[in-house]
C-alpha cells in the first residue's frame, strides 16, 4: 500500500468504542468483536472495500483463560483497532505511533509490540526449560541413575514400547540416545589441554565445592600421564541431537547436520561454561578420535545439555557425542539409555496414558520427564517467587508509612509548647496547619526524591546485573513506589489535621502551663 495515501492509525479502548456514535467501518469493528473466539488468531474477513477481522492470546493451554484480545479494521482511509482485554499491557506499555509516516511502518510497529510481548513470555520458560527437557516426554531407562553406574543391556526401554509410541496420533519428533563406556588413552594434544586448562588455581577451586575432587584428581594425574581414560560415547539423533547441538551450546568449531549424519564426526563435550575459552579440557576440533575399529574427526566442542548428559557417569570421564546410526553399527544390538519424542497438544494426555500405564505394568523403574509437568513446575515457582516478593515488598512498604507516621507524629506531639508559643503571638489554627502540613510535604518529597533515586540505582542497575544471567526476564518498573506516593502524600494532610484537632482540646494557656 503506497505510503503517501495519508492512512491514519486509530487504537481506542472497547468502551470509548461502545459508547461513541459509530461509523459504518466501526460498526464492522462491532461484528468483529462478536466473533472473537478463544484462539490465537480468529480470522479476517474481506469485503469489496476493507477488511477486517479480530484475535486473542491466552495463557498457555487455557483456552478459556484470554489475556489480550483485539478486533482490527483496514481499509483506503484508515487502519482503526479497538482493544478489549489487555492484561499484560502488551499494547498499553508502549508507545504506539502517531498518525505520521507511512502505513506500513505504522502496522509494523503495532504488531511488533504485540508478538514482541507474546514472544518474551514463551522465551522465558523456554530458557527454564531448555536445560530440563528437550522434548516434551524424556524417558530414561531404568539403569540411567544407577548408583553402581550405567548398565547397557538394561532393557527398560523396549521395541514394543516404541511401537507404541510410534503408533500414537500427532507425533511430531522423536529421538534416540545410546552410550557406552571405552577405556582408551588421551591424546597427546588432549592431555595437554587438560594441563593447561586446569591451572593450580583452577584445581584448588574445584576442591573447594566438588566432594569426589580427590577421586577426580587421581584419575586426572593418571590420565595426563599417559593413562588409559574412560570415555562415555553417546549414540544420538533426532530431538536430542538437535539440542545439544544448538548454536547456543558451541564452544568451538561448527555444527554441519549433514556432514555429521554421515558417521564419520563426532563431537566432544566440554566442561558447562558461560563463555568460551581458547583451551578446553577434550580433544580439539579436527583431531582424529579411534573409537573401536573406526576413526572420527572431531567436528565441534558443546557445552553439556542437561536431558542428554544427566545420568550415571564416571567420576572422571571424557563424554563423545556420534550419530546413533554409527554407534550402533559399532555396538549392534544396543539398547536405548533415552528416549525423546514431542506430541501434539490435543494428544498428550494420551501419550501420558499410555506411558503412565507401561510404568505401572513393565517398567516401575523407568523415569518419564514430562515437559507439560516442568511447565507447571516452572509456572509454580514463578508464582511462589511473586508472591513472596510483594509479601516483602508489601511489609516494607508497610514498615515505610508506620515509620513516618510515628515519625510525623512524634514530632508535632513533641513540639506543643512550641506551637502554644507562637499561637499566643498570634498564629492562626489555619496558618499552624498550613506549617504543618507544607513541612509534612518537604518530608515526602525528600523521601520520595532519595526512595526514587535509590530504587534507579539500586535495582534498575545493581539488582538487574544480578540476575541478567536467569532463567526469568528481568523487568524494572517504579510503579510499586508510584502507588505508595499519593498515600504519602494524602498522609502529609492528613496528619497535621488529626494530631493538631488532638491538640486543641487544650487551650493555649494549658498548653503552656503543661509545658512549664
Amino acid at each position: 500500500m503506497p505510503k503517501d495515501r495519508g492512512i491514519a492509525v486509530r487504537i481506542m479502548e472497547w468502551e470509548e468504542l461502545k459508547q461513541k456514535e459509530r461509523s459504518d467501518s466501526e460498526e464492522l469493528l462491532m461484528q468483529s468483536v462478536r466473533r472473537l473466539e478463544p484462539a490465537y488468531w480468529v480470522g479476517v474477513k474481506f469485503l469489496e472495500d476493507c477488511l477486517y477481522g479480530a484475535f486473542c492470546f491466552h495463557e498457555n493451554d487455557k483456552v478459556k483463560r484470554r489475556i489480550m484480545s483485539a478486533a482490527f479494521l483496514l481499509n483506503g482511509q484508515e487502519f482503526l483497532m479497538v482493544i478489549l482485554k489487555d492484561e499484560k499491557n502488551m499494547l498499553h506499555r508502549q508507545p504506539l505511533p502517531a498518525g505520521e509516516g507511512g502505513t506500513e511502518e505504522k502496522l509494523e510497529s503495532i504488531f511488533e509490540i504485540i508478538l514482541k510481548q507474546g514472544q518474551q513470555a514463551v522465551e522465558e520458560m523456554e530458557k527454564y526449560l531448555i536445560d530440563l527437557s528437550a522434548a516434551d516426554f524424556q524417558i530414561d531407562d531404568a539403569a540411567n541413575q544407577r548408583a553402581e553406574g550405567y548398565d547397557p543391556s538394561s532393557q527398560t526401554i523396549s521395541e514394543g514400547l516404541i511401537a507404541d509410541i510410534s503408533g500414537l496420533e500427532g507425533i511430531e519428533g522423536t529421538g534416540r540416545l545410546y552410550s557406552q563406556e571405552v577405556s582408551m588413552p588421551l591424546s597427546a594434544e588432549a592431555r595437554e589441554n587438560y594441563r593447561t586448562f586446569y591451572t593450580e588455581e583452577a584445581l584448588e577451586e574445584y576442591a573447594s565445592y566438588d566432594p569426589t575432587f580427590p577421586k577426580w584428581k587421581e584419575c586426572f594425574d593418571d590420565v595426563v600421564n599417559g593413562g588409559e581414560a574412560v570415555h562415555t560415547v553417546y549414540g544420538a539423533d533426532g530431538l536430542i541431537l538437535e539440542a545439544a547441538s544448538d548454536n547456543n551450546y558451541i564452544l568451538a568449531g561448527e555444527y554441519d547436520a549433514g556432514e555429521f549424519e554421515s558417521g564419520d564426526y563426532v563431537l566432544a563435550i566440554g566442561p558447562a561454561m558461560e563463555e568460551a575459552e581458547e583451551i578446553l579440557p577434550t580433544y580439539s576440533v579436527g583431531e582424529k578420535v579411534q573409537i573401536g575399529n573406526r576413526q572420527f574427526t572431531v567436528m565441534a566442542v558443546l557445552n553439556p545439555l542437561s536431558p542428554m548428559v544427566e545420568g550415571s557417569r564416571p567420576v572422571f570421564d571424557i563424554p563423545l557425542i556420534l550419530h546413533a546410526e554409527a554407534f550402533t553399527e559399532l555396538w549392534p544390538g544396543s539398547n536405548m539409555r533415552k528416549y525423546y519424542f514431542n506430541v501434539d497438544d490435543s494428544h498428550i494426555e494420551q501419550a501420558s496414558k499410555l506411558l503412565q500405564a507401561y510404568q505401572q505394568e513393565s517398567a516401575e523403574g523407568m523415569n518419564v520427564v514430562s515437559r507439560k509437568t516442568i511447565e507447571e513446575q516452572y509456572e509454580a515457582e514463578t508464582r511462589s517467587s511473586a508472591v513472596m516478593g510483594y509479601a516483602i515488598s508489601i511489609v516494607i512498604a508497610l514498615v515505610g508509612i508506620l515509620n513516618y507516621i510515628n515519625s510525623m507524629v512524634t514530632a508535632i506531639i513533641s513540639r506543643k509548647k512550641e506551637f502554644a508559643m507562637i499561637q499566643s503571638v498570634g498564629m492562626t489554627k489555619r496558618q499552624l496547619r498550613r506549617m504543618l502540613t507544607f513541612e509534612g510535604l518537604y518530608y515526602v518529597g525528600i523521601t520520595l526524591a532519595v526512595s526514587y533515586v535509590l530504587s534507579a540505582l539500586t535495582v534498575g542497575v545493581i539488582v538487574r546485573a544480578l540476575v541478567a544471567d536467569g532463567f526469568a526476564t528481568f523487568r524494572f518498573t517504579l510503579m510499586p513506589l508510584a502507588g505508595c506516593t499519593p498515600i504519602l502524600i494524602a498522609l502529609a494532610f492528613l496528619l497535621p489535621y488529626l494530631c493538631f484537632k488532638n491538640l486543641e482540646r487544650q487551650s493555649v494557656v494549658e498548653r503552656l502551663r503543661i509545658a512549664e
